[in-house]
């Protein structure tokens, strides 16, 4: 075991649904706001962690060059404890919504973009269709991956 991938405070932490964090109320202590121009944070308000921030903010300056309109983020940093209520409401049982503790939000390193009302949407409305496919070529120039696949 490589201590850069099982420290909590780690940029390498690999968590998923079989690999939890080792302090399931880790919270990383560099959380800042995602707020800026470039982001529609969907009338929520988000944090992460500053170089994730940093590297949102670049792949969201990317994203409104070639469409003319704000990233929209619907969720960044998720503490174990929010995550708890997103199970207690039922939404535990989506195969993308990680168990406390096994979340990649709790790591202040992922976002949740958009903000579709259905899975189906995200297939069928073309303009997310446009945005999920240039974000599917490009996101990795700016340091971001799309961790779960469907």
């Amino acid at each position: 075991r490589l201590p850069i991938f099982y420290d909590d405070a780690s940029y390498m932490r690999f968590v998923s649904r079989t690999t939890p964090l080792t302090d399931i109320k880790y919270a990383p202590n560099d959380l800042v706001s995602i707020s800026g121009s470039l982001i529609n944070e969907a009338g929520r308000s988000s944090l992460l962690r500053k170089e994730a921030r940093d590297t949102l903010w670049n792949l969201a300056e990317g994203f409104e060059k070639k469409f003319n309109t704000p990233l929209t983020v619907s969720s960044g940093y998720r503490s174990a404890a929010y995550q708890q209520r997103l199970w207690d409401l039922g939404r535990g049982r989506d195969s993308l919504c990680a168990p406390p503790g096994y979340s990649e939000h709790q790591l202040g390193l992922a976002v949740d973009l958009f903000d579709a009302t259905t899975e189906k949407e995200f297939y069928t409305n073309p303009t997310l269709r446009k945005y999920i496919k240039w974000l599917q070529e490009n996101a990795y120039k700016y340091g971001w991956t799309q961790s779960y696949q469907k």
